[in-house]
């Protein structure tokens, strides 16, 4: 038989059962189990998607390689005026705004970010939070929180956004805040640093291994620390700036040929092999 191949980019659905729908959770359970039993190498994107695999699939790295993801090239600071204000427009966004991208989802933690966000804005700290990501499993739990704290006009929901318009969505914003709770990889994360958008993001899975030092980091259960570092960077120029220089040099080592290349030997070696 020929050789397989096989990418798993987290286990989430294993740790978290309770973030994903009776559905998805049988999809997910019976398409990794089968891809770990019959792949010959496996492909993950994180050292700490590698500890997972080993914890609940018992693979290591003798069998499992570390492929981290980049961002396209396509993001990358100074995108052209006029493109950036018809995409603004074109979902509605008025700067200066605060830009969170991920599925409207519980691991992507968008409630405890709309209440630091709602104590931003009784501090007087002037900025719309954007949130771009189309609607998933429990997306309700979302808007009642946006309900809740009388943000409907201070919150833009842009449902699904287009890979031409993310770029100049990240450009635009004056910060990037990611408090996801568990990430393979958190190439959002990767995106608006190459876009040269400070970042705020949780201190949570493999989010720390990929923003290398180059981010604000936060425990993200907790909501004043979501906000404090949120106010930092707002409040801060040095700091913003700072930010701004180490997020693109840590993305400077990082392609899509670096990861089409490893990717490449993972296949011919597996090929070579038999």
């Amino acid at each position: 038989p020929c050789p397989v191949v096989v990418s798993i980019h987290d286990l989430a659905f294993k740790s978290h059962p309770e973030w994903f729908s009776p559905r998805d959770r049988f999809v997910l359970s019976v398409g990794v189990w089968l891809g770990v039993k019959v792949g010959a190498r496996l492909i993950t994107i994180s050292e700490y998607s590698l500890r997972e695999i080993g914890r609940f699939y018992n693979a290591g790295r003798d069998r499992v390689a570390v492929i981290p993801l980049a961002a396209a090239a396509e993001f990358k600071p100074g995108q052209p005026t006029g493109q950036q204000s018809a995409v603004l427009s074109k979902y509605g966004i008025i700067r200066p705004y605060i830009l969170a991208v991920g599925n409207l989802q519980p691991r992507k933690n968008l409630c405890r970010l709309v209440e630091a966000f709602a104590q931003l804005k009784k501090e007087g700290i002037g900025r719309l939070l954007v949130i771009a990501g189309k609607a998933k499993w429990q997306e309700s739990v979302l808007l009642k929180t946006i309900a809740e704290h009388g943000l409907k006009t201070d919150v833009v929901l842009t449902g699904y956004v287009a890979d031409d318009d993310l770029p100049r969505l990240y450009s635009g914003a004056d910060l990037f805040v990611y408090p996801s709770l568990l990430e393979g990889f958190g190439l959002p994360v990767v995106e608006a640093m190459a876009c040269g958008v400070p970042v705020v993001a949780a201190r949570a899975s493999s989010i720390p291994e990929v923003a290398e030092g180059a981010a604000v980091l936060v425990d993200g259960e907790d909501v004043r620390q979501i906000a404090d570092g949120m106010r930092r960077v707002l409040t801060n120029g040095a700091l913003a700036v700072e930010l701004r220089r180490k997020g693109i040099e840590r993305v400077a080592v990082m392609s899509w040929e670096k990861v089409a290349r490893q990717t490449y030997d993972v296949y011919k070696a597996v090929l070579a092999s038999r």
